[in-house]
């Protein structure tokens, strides 16, 4: 018997004093309190890394579907259609050039290993990435030019 209430009053003792305990009521009403401010602000979080990583996915995107596809015309409006994405949502015009610089030097690595073909390939898809990075820094030229002749 003194075992078993030993072992109780061992378990209820705490070394917080009363005051500081937080009864169950606050702890639910604490717990809502963060939830919904918590809530409110990975869901702004969320949208704002999403918005800055989404170029390099849609570009990313580009290169491995053409990668996929054996007619050059689909392969061209995968490229192409990054113009109007890019120009639309105001992206940097300097992500696809970046892409096709790395491209380029991932395409002379493997022509150093023996794979012509495919290192022909991967510089296809840098001329195209030069093209449409060079259109989209035209676009953003063109509105920066138009902003200051307004102003």
């Amino acid at each position: 018997m003194k075992i078993k209430f030993r072992i109780k009053r061992e378990i209820n003792k705490s070394y917080y004093p009363p005051w500081s305990r937080k009864s169950w009521f606050r702890k639910i009403l604490s717990w809502r309190k963060t939830s919904i401010s918590s809530y409110k602000k990975k869901q702004f979080e969320l949208k704002f890394e999403l918005k800055k990583h989404l170029p390099y996915l849609i570009v990313t995107t580009a290169i491995i579907t053409s990668y996929y596809q054996n007619d050059d015309l689909l392969i061209f409006l995968s490229y192409i259609i990054l113009v109007p994405i890019f120009a639309i949502l105001k992206f940097d015009g300097r992500i696809p050039i970046g892409y096709a610089i790395l491209l380029l030097i991932v395409a002379a690595i493997i022509l150093a290993t023996g794979n012509e073909d495919l290192a022909n390939q991967l510089a296809i898809y840098t001329y195209w990435l030069l093209v449409v990075g060079v259109i989209c820094l035209t676009i953003e030229y063109i509105r920066e030019e138009r902003r200051k002749t307004e102003t």
